[in-house]
């Protein structure tokens, strides 16, 4: 404990817990990420509005375009503005890290767990678009180095999809262990 002197009388001053560097690390991470992110969403918001609907919509009825890339065509618009809300999102959540706010700390591990979530649906959706691409045009799907691509890809993603989830996860039960959770604690007044 500290002491404040006070004239004569020491008084003792409650111990502060101390600051974890991986939480204050990661909120700065989260930060960076957000910004940088936010600004890229914004780019694209701004590229997409300058291309006109109709353009859009000549791209995907052609006959041979499967569901799967029209629907992600004709949502592109939703598709970019969820990435900007999912930016802005990381770097509150970097901010309210950084602070030690306790909803800072909650919608971090949130964060977390949704991007483990993500990496998984990617892998199911890469499929998916791997399927569809073979639907517009069988004669490549059939060629050697198109299932060589396809095959490393997915390889090379699942392995990313894993390594990176385990990161996630270890994140998640550093920031859930008990000296890091007393950090978020109501402050004592």
């Amino acid at each position: 404990m500290q002491a404040a002197h006070k004239g004569k009388q020491m008084t003792a001053l409650p111990a502060q817990p101390q600051r974890s560097s991986l939480v204050s690390g990661l909120a700065w991470l989260l930060i960076i990420v957000g910004g940088f992110s936010i600004v890229i969403a914004l780019l694209q918001i701004l590229a997409f509005s300058f291309i006109p609907p109709e353009k859009f919509a000549s791209m995907v009825d052609a006959p041979k375009i499967p569901f799967l890339i029209k629907l992600i065509f004709t949502n592109l618009h939703l598709i970019f503005f969820s990435f900007g809300l999912l930016s802005c999102a990381t770097l509150i959540c970097g901010v309210g890290l950084l602070l030690r706010k306790y909803w800072g700390w909650f919608a971090t591990i949130l964060l977390l767990v949704f991007g483990i979530v993500w990496n998984f649906g990617m892998l199911f959706l890469q499929n998916a678009l791997f399927a569809a691409f073979t639907e517009m045009a069988p004669e490549l799907a059939e060629t050697t180095i198109f299932a060589m691509f396809k095959d490393g890809l997915l390889i090379g993603f699942s392995i990313f999809a894993l390594i990176f989830s385990a990161l996630l996860l270890w994140l998640i039960k550093r920031l859930t262990a008990p000296e890091i959770r007393e950090e978020f604690q109501p402050k004592a007044m």
